[in-house]
């Protein structure tokens, strides 16, 4: 636990989808930065950023700051996510789907877990996975994480969903750490632990909060963006 609860009124968050929505999908806005876990692969660990791989880097406005192999910060919210991401016109265009309504988002679901695989040069790709909305205090951003391979969906289920804050209760300060994977390949996997954390200070305002909450929540449709730059690192394992 930590000074967040006193200063910041929970009964604001808005409601999201439940964890029976949660459970069952892992059985079968205002614009934030986000966060990576840098794998070997990841566009952040190549020039010019040269980020380390295994560290989490925070990007926003196509200016990464790292945050090392292990972060403090508040799980919010989190919200469904399906992704394309096309680089076919020589630009990156990534196109987000929220709605669990929306068919759009259902066919990228099915076929990520499929287990079909997509290639490397395959200049249009699809992800799903869990997105949460995350307050950092060691930065005062707040960021989105999100959850789109196997591995990742799994750490979510395992480690990052149970410790997420709740409507009404103490907002709960966690640590979020780069594990390392050794198998047929080497790769890192989030992993969550809660702590207890004073953030004095660094924590957002009232409305502050209540603004990238309610954007965050309310992205139930779809969102475009074009970008000259990497958007999305992921881990395919």
């Amino acid at each position: 636990m930590s000074n967040f609860p006193a200063l910041i009124d929970t009964n604001t968050l808005p409601a999201t989808l439940g964890d029976d929505v949660f459970n069952e999908l892992q059985s079968k806005p205002s614009y934030t930065g986000y966060i990576s876990l840098i794998q070997g692969s990841s566009d952040l660990a190549k020039p010019p950023h040269k980020m380390p791989i295994g560290t989490f880097a925070f990007v926003l406005d196509k200016k990464p700051v790292n945050l090392g192999e292990r972060f403090a910060a508040v799980n919010l919210a989190w919200r469904p996510t399906a992704r394309i991401v096309d680089k076919s016109g020589g630009e990156t265009k990534i196109t987000s789907f929220h709605s669990l309504e929306d068919p759009r988002l259902q066919e990228i679901k099915s076929f990520c877990e499929s287990g079909a695989r997509q290639s490397d040069g395959d200049p249009v790709r699809k992800y799903w996975g869990f997105e949460y909305l995350l307050w950092v205090p060691s930065i005062r951003k707040f960021g989105t994480f999100y959850c789109n391979s196997i591995s990742s969906r799994i750490a979510a289920a395992r480690a990052i969903h149970p410790l997420m804050s709740k409507p009404g209760q103490p907002l709960r300060t966690v640590e979020m750490i780069a594990e390392f994977v050794e198998k047929k390949y080497t790769y890192y996997v989030p992993d969550c632990q809660e702590i207890d954390l004073d953030l004095g200070d660094a924590v957002p305002t009232q409305e502050e909060y209540n603004h990238y909450l309610k954007a965050f929540i309310d992205a139930t449709a779809s969102e475009e963006g074009v970008t000259s730059e990497e958007v999305v690192d992921t881990n395919e394992r």
